[in-house]
């Protein structure tokens, strides 16, 4: 019944092309780690669309991903993103597993997890991958070993990992390193999609880093830092087509919308 989340990636070469690494050689050490998460980041958008405009919880079937992200070339949130990246590294070689995690913001109190990372052992130390934070993660992957990289450092706090944004200083996630198979995933990408409360089913969220800045979609707001280019500006329905196209790359062609503030 769940064979689809634990299957091979399609085509791992068509998914290298998505990410921006086309023909590119890649081995399974830190480095080309590095370059993938680069490329990811700033090629593939984090976008909730589909549960914003319809109210679609993601199927996480790796099928599925491979056809939305790769051949579809949309974006999609951290349990799509994450899921089809993890099937990629295991593709390569690279030891991986994923770990659900709780979304922090900078907030005291723990509420329910609602995330997932990926953690990779390369030469017996372990590292955090994320390419579906939607905000501000390191560039590439980061050491348990409290080095600071990217703006970024984990710490341990008892049973729990921290990553600390060292920017804002921070507390970002939060998570405990226990393996989550793909299939514990499934409650927590249900509970984000269809809770009445959600930000991922009231407000349009969309983002994608760029190599010198970012670009961002929340509800009405639309940013876009490139150099010294900035874009800030109030946006409705009729506008989300071309933004999306010029700075996000998603095609309008079998795009669903609605109203923003509906």
């Amino acid at each position: 019944m769940y064979e689809e989340l634990y299957e091979r990636i399609p085509d791992a070469a068509a998914y290298m092309e998505r990410i921006g690494l086309g023909g590119v050689e890649l081995k399974n050490d830190r480095e080309s780690l590095d370059r993938i998460i680069y490329s990811h980041l700033t090629n593939v958008p984090f976008e909730n669309i589909d549960c914003w405009a319809m109210g679609k919880c993601p199927e996480l079937g790796i099928k599925k991903l491979f056809d939305k992200i790769v051949t579809r070339r949309r974006g999609g949130w951290c349990f799509e993103l994450n899921s089809l990246l993890n099937a990629f590294l295991r593709e390569l070689g690279f030891e991986t597993y994923m770990v659900a995690a709780n979304v922090m913001a900078g907030r005291e109190e723990i509420h329910p997890p609602a995330h997932c990372v990926i953690v990779c052992i390369i030469e017996g130390k372990k590292y955090l991958c994320d390419v579906g934070y939607g905000g501000s993660v390191p560039f590439g992957a980061l050491s348990f070993s409290g080095e600071s990289r990217f703006g970024f450092h984990l710490e341990k706090d008892g049973f729990y990992i921290k990553l600390i944004n060292e920017f804002s200083g921070r507390e970002e996630i939060r998570f405990k390193d226990i393996p989550a198979a793909a299939v514990e995933l499934i409650p927590m990408n249900y509970y984000i999609s269809q809770l009445s409360t959600s930000p991922f089913r009231n407000q349009i969220r969309v983002n994608l880093r760029l190599r010198d800045g970012s670009a961002g979609i929340i509800e009405h707001e639309f940013k876009m830092r490139r150099g010294e280019e900035r874009i800030e500006k109030f946006i409705d329905t009729k506008d989300l087509p071309d933004i999306l196209e010029k700075y996000f790359g998603i095609s309008e062609e079998g795009l669903v919308l609605r109203e923003i503030g509906d």
